[in-house]
């Protein structure tokens, strides 16, 4: 037998000090566990996974840093490659969103607030299932320290990163399981969904989430947002005593294209695209009837200074970048399209004069031409396999736009229409021909799809697209000027439309709110518009001459060439952050917030005011056994499907019913 082990008595009562209880382990643990960065983070998305590229991001960068990430949200569109290949991150947690089906939307259409009521109770049940009992196990995305905590065997995650908006139940369900799992609260504010609902301020359910919004907020372990104007609002109105800027910008994959790169998109998309295909059949056919004079040609500087509208408010001309958007690097392939070079031994050249005897009209694809040349209406492959982009070409304008009521296409619209008969008064005879494609989804397409189907334009094309992930970049850098139709419900967020835009090396147009000056620099990296009219002057003096050299367009491309990348940023502004997060998550527990451990006063994580629900003390003793009971009362797995079916039948009763007395 082993030597017995004498234990030290307590100095103060002479005792032997009492066994450990696990809090009391997990602080003797602390020095051990100090050096351990953050090893599993979940993030909630309430609404489409693939098309929430910023909470793509963000698991990106954390994948990238070891980290062990599940991604629970819709299911739907394919994530970026960077995401679904990444073996440190688990995107088999998506799931449909409950009621979607057709009795569902059936339910939805003759009894609303039923409908709502289950839809937010499965929800509740669907989200807290996955946050508690799922979320981390192994095999399942799980790569944290090993603490199960009790529940079911999951492991514990570090942190859960939860976007804002939708509100609710989001950020409850967020609450209630960092309590339960003893971890952090990182609240991402991409806008304020109280102002999305498009009801008055007194409005019942716009006063509860907002009211929603400031209580999470202020017991959140971390809030980040996307622009410094939310942050001061957040500040100001919810009591969150400091908030964390981490603008969004473009991954290394938005990058201006090469000549190759566009070629084979343009003979992509003329083949599986039906409506791009048509638009390119109008152009052709209006080149053919020589409707345009001079593509391309002519002399004369643009004076657009003049015609460009206005401004942000305060705009003279002078305005640069904030500091982040400036201390970018120039993307090693941000040439690669402007300039002569080999590509897989093809070489691609930037702009190729026509012969002056005959102009060759533009083509939508050639494939049996005698001479071996390819041909699309931006460029050609000759038989050498020499790429070139087209000096009688069109202008190429992208819009990326979610079809919602905050995007008023209909401005995009008349602004064309308002530049279409421009250039047929033979007014501006320098005016390219123009072909606008539009991407995204959304509640509102079907109607504007039918108006720019009804408009008679002669040297104007208007196209919709939804792209493959990996195409999406390709046609921003494609494009020489984006449209940007986004107004914010809030005036506090900012349009990532834009960052990916910027990207690309492409100028912006976009229509203007308070705080789009700290993207879009009027004069600088584009145009700030209010209405079509505003618009059509700009597209009129940024495409004067198109495709020449040396216009405005061009000045504005040049200043937007160095851009900071998502990972840079990310790295210098939010993973210092999860870092911490990983470091004190061994520590003793700080009552002034969610899941907030090792925290002293001026330290980052200090933000959770007080009042919060602590990981002890009441928590404990009342909240956390209550909400555990309504877990295991909710979260059982067939419960969704049980109240679907339920659903069902009470709406084909109600049918039924409303049948025999009508």
């Amino acid at each position: 037998m082993g030597a017995r082990v004498s234990v030290p008595a307590d100095r103060t009562t002479g005792k032997p000090p009492r066994p450990l209880r696990p809090a009391s382990r997990r602080a003797a643990t602390a020095g051990i566990l100090e050096h351990l960065d953050c090893k599993h983070v979940v993030i909630l998305v309430l609404g489409d996974v693939g098309r929430s590229p910023r909470m793509q991001y963000h698991a990106m960068s954390l994948a990238s840093h070891g980290v062990r990430v599940t991604l629970i949200g819709y299911s739907g569109e394919r994530c970026i490659s960077a995401v679904e290949d990444s073996p440190r991150v688990d995107t088999s947690r998506r799931f449909n969103p409950p009621l979607s089906g057709r009795w569902g939307k059936s339910l939805n259409r003759r009894a609303y607030l039923l409908f709502a009521g289950v839809k937010a109770v499965a929800l509740l049940a669907r989200v807290m299932y996955e946050l508690v009992l799922v979320a981390g196990r192994p095999g399942g995305g799980g790569g944290a320290v090993a603490d199960s905590g009790g529940f079911g065997g999951a492991l514990r995650p570090d942190a859960i990163l939860v976007q804002n908006p939708p509100s609710l139940p989001g950020l409850a369900c967020v609450y209630l399981a960092c309590l339960l799992r003893r971890c952090a609260m990182v609240l991402d504010w991409h806008n304020l969904g109280f102002t999305m609902f498009g009801c008055g301020p007194r409005h019942p359910l716009v006063w509860i989430t907002r009211r929603a919004e400031g209580f999470f907020g202020r017991r959140a372990t971390v809030n980040l947002t996307v622009s410094h104007a939310m942050r001061n609002w957040i500040k100001e109105n919810f009591g969150v005593p400091e908030g964390y800027v981490v603008y969004d910008q473009p991954p290394e994959f938005f990058r201006p294209p090469t000549v190759p790169e566009r070629h084979e998109l343009f003979t992509k998309l003329n083949r599986t695209n039906p409506d791009f295909a048509d638009a390119i059949r109008k152009l052709t056919l209006a080149s053919l009837r020589g409707e345009s004079s001079a593509i391309g040609g002519g002399g004369g500087g643009s004076d657009g200074n003049d015609r460009l509208g206005h401004g942000n408010d305060g705009d003279d001309g002078t305005d640069r970048p904030h500091p982040k958007k400036a201390r970018g690097h120039s993307d090693d392939n941000s040439g690669s399209g402007r300039s002569d070079s080999d590509s897989g031994g093809n070489r691609e050249v930037t702009e190729v004069t026509p012969p002056p005897t005959a102009r060759t009209p533009p083509a939508e694809w050639e494939e049996g031409d005698p001479a071996g040349q390819q041909r699309t209406l931006f460029t050609t492959r000759s038989a050498d396999g020499v790429y070139e982009l087209r000096r009688d070409r069109p202008a190429l304008l992208v819009s990326s736009t979610s079809w919602t009521p905050d995007e008023d296409f209909s401005v995009l619209l008349e602004a064309l229409r308002r530049f279409d008969l421009r250039t047929a008064s033979g007014a501006s005879p320098t005016l390219p021909l123009v072909m606008v494609v539009v991407t995204g989804k959304g509640p509102d397409k079907a109607k504007y799809v039918a108006r720019m189907r009804a408009a008679t334009m002669s040297r104007v094309a208007v196209c919709t697209a939804w792209l493959e992930p990996e195409d999406y970049p390709l046609l921003l850098g494609s494009a020489d000027l984006g449209i940007c139709l986004h107004t914010s419900t809030s005036g506090v967020d900012l349009p990532m439309k834009v960052v990916d835009m910027f990207g690309c090396g492409v100028p912006v147009c976009a229509v203007h709110f308070e705080c789009l000056k700290e993207l879009v620099q009027h004069g600088y990296n584009g145009c700030v518009f209010r209405d079509s009219t505003e618009l059509a002057l700009q597209l009129e003096a940024l495409l004067d001459g198109f495709p020449r050299g040396g216009s405005e367009l061009d000045g504005y491309r040049s200043n937007i060439k160095e851009v900071q990348r998502w990972r840079e940023n990310w790295d210098e502004y939010a993973w210092p952050i999860f870092s911490k997060i990983g470091r004190l998550r061994a520590g003793p527990t700080n009552t002034r917030g969610v899941g907030v451990r090792g925290s002293t006063r001026g330290d980052i994580f200090s933000n959770a005011r007080g009042g919060g629900w602590s990981t002890g003390g009441l928590a404990e003793s009342v909240v956390v056994p209550a909400t555990l009971l309504l877990v295991l009362l909710v979260s059982v797995p067939w419960l969704s499907h049980s109240l679907e079916s339920w659903a069902a039948d009470g709406a084909a009763a109600a049918d039924r019913w409303r049948r025999q007395w009508t």
